[in-house]
């Protein structure tokens, strides 16, 4: 079974888990709300979680007085998976997106880039130091393709190849698969609500029922 949400994607409870492929004691932190178990199609091209045992080499940072300070986490990691080492970077590019109206075509559209450009981060100074970066899903990827990529066309733009959806791992149902990876994103994107974006967007609230 895949790894199921309790409450809601804002309830977050960590569990850490062993892998045999690591060094002896190194424990990977594992987001159970909010994550989906993956398996990329082609391991050698697809993204995977980022695992830094010692922290070392990446660090989590509030997402507090950034683009996606509304996101339904609180940590992001840096370097992302776009090689920015800052928010401030992260940003600026994100910005691009956001200007051709990136934040209204879908409900998902920030949930996913957000999970791309300032993604979900854990660490524990407990145990070694490790920072996990998690990628988002696949499926919520092609939603926002799917709802957005004409937008971007409008504008004179294209949907960029680094956000290309065949790049992110794919949702597999086997949540205990010692080896499969992690991504973030719900079982059905669909659901998500829209969240607000600061200095950029805020949801309309939704229509009363007749």
């Amino acid at each position: 079974a895949s790894i199921q949400s309790t409450a809601t994607m804002r309830n977050l409870r960590y569990t850490f888990l062993e892998r045999r492929t690591m060094s002896a004691g190194a424990i990977l932190l594992v987001l159970q709300v909010g994550l989906l178990a993956c398996r990329p199609a082609q391991a050698t091209s697809v993204l995977g979680p980022i695992i830094d045992e010692d922290g070392s080499n990446h660090a989590c940072y509030s997402t507090a007085d950034t683009l996606c300070a509304n996101a339904n986490y609180q940590t992001a990691g840096f370097p992302n998976f776009r090689n920015h080492y800052t928010p401030a970077e992260a940003s600026s590019e994100m910005d691009d997106f956001l200007q051709v109206g990136g934040a209204q075509c879908s409900p998902a559209a920030v949930h996913f880039l957000c999970s791309y450009y300032f993604p979900f981060c854990s660490s524990d100074e407990a145990v070694l130091h490790a920072v996990v970066i998690i990628p988002p899903c696949r499926s919520l990827c092609q939603l926002v393709y799917q709802q957005c990529a004409h937008l971007l066309l409008m504008h004179g733009s294209q949907w960029p190849p680094f956000l290309n959806c065949s790049l992110f791992p794919v949702p597999t149902s086997d949540a205990e698969e010692e080896e499969s990876p992690l991504c973030y994103g719900p079982q059905d994107p669909s659901t998500l609500q829209p969240i607000a974006v600061p200095g950029f967007y805020t949801p309309l609230p939704p229509l009363p029922h007749p």
